[in-house]
């Protein structure tokens, strides 16, 4: 969950959209490694999706052990799909404004 610090509606939008486009360079077959950590997807109808990120360089590995698959992204790409709006990808820290010191 983002945090709530001034986002507006556009903002979490923006950031659903890049999910939902998301597009992975290949996919595999998953190979039951472990996750560094999880991330728990939920959808307006209800379903539930749980994730794994696997790896986040060179390249960024998420599995969908449900699915059997795992999805392979640039580095870059999982970047910002795990970088919610209003925080700064390099640092996790929340982003500068335009003027802001």
């Amino acid at each position: 969950t983002p945090p709530q610090n001034d986002l507006s509606q556009d903002d979490l939008q923006r950031w659903a959209g890049a999910w939902l486009h998301a597009s992975a360079l290949r996919a595999e077959p998953y190979d039951q490694r472990k996750p560094q950590e999880e991330l728990h997807l939920e959808f307006a109808s209800g379903k539930r999706v749980a994730l794994g990120v696997l790896q986040r360089t060179p390249e960024f590995v998420l599995a969908h052990p449900d699915s059997k698959l795992q999805y392979l992204f640039t580095a870059e790409a999982g970047k910002r799909l795990l970088t919610p709006p209003g925080m700064n990808p390099a640092s996790g820290q929340k982003a500068k404004s335009v003027g802001e010191k």
